[in-house]
């Protein structure tokens, strides 16, 4: 019986020996094939995510491009409405001035024309004065030329009359000197 007691254990070490040789090489063996399964699902999985990762970075990317795209679009055409908004303003504002300015050029012109119409008038008036003053004149030159014709002619009819007369006057002294000698 001392046997069995040294026996049943050495049987059981050696069966446990033998169960736990072919547990340890099969399972070191799936140990590491399930390890290295787990490694290449996780490496897969971490390339996946990198995958992922860099598309939605490339998605991100362009949405945000598109979304800087949309706005500079955006801006661009509030920019131009602005602008037109503020030309249109300026035209308005401008043309008003001009109106205003125009209106009070053309009331100034008005009465400009207005006064030249009249000075014009006065002008006329005083021309037709003159002319009839000027024809007043020259009749009045012709007559006092004919008039100064006949002074002369009378003038000259006094000369050959004062002229006779004294003709006459030194034939009558020389008659009363030969008569009183």
């Amino acid at each position: 019986m001392n046997k069995v007691y040294f026996l049943i254990p050495l049987i059981a070490v050696l069966a446990f020996g033998g169960y736990w040789y072919s547990f340890k090489t099969t399972y070191e063996a799936k140990a590491a094939s399930l390890a290295a399964e787990a490694r290449h699902q996780r490496e897969l999985k971490v390339e996946q995510d990198r995958q992922n990762h860099i598309k939605a970075i490339d998605e991100a990317n362009a949405m945000a491009a598109r979304r800087k795209a949309e706005i500079a679009a955006k801006q661009a055409r509030e920019k131009k409405e602005k602008d037109d908004r503020l030309a249109a303003l300026d035209a308005r504002d401008k043309a008003r001035s001009d109106e205003y300015r125009n209106k009070g050029d053309a009331d100034r012109l008005q009465k400009d024309a207005n006064y030249l119409k009249e000075e014009v008038l006065k002008i006329e008036t005083d021309t037709k004065g003159l002319v009839a003053e000027r024809a007043r004149v020259d009749e009045y030159i012709g007559k006092a030329r004919e008039n100064l014709k006949r002074i002369y002619s009378v003038g000259d009819k006094i000369e050959k009359a004062d002229e006779l007369i004294r003709r006459n006057y030194k034939e009558l002294a020389a008659l009363r000197t030969k008569s009183s000698s």
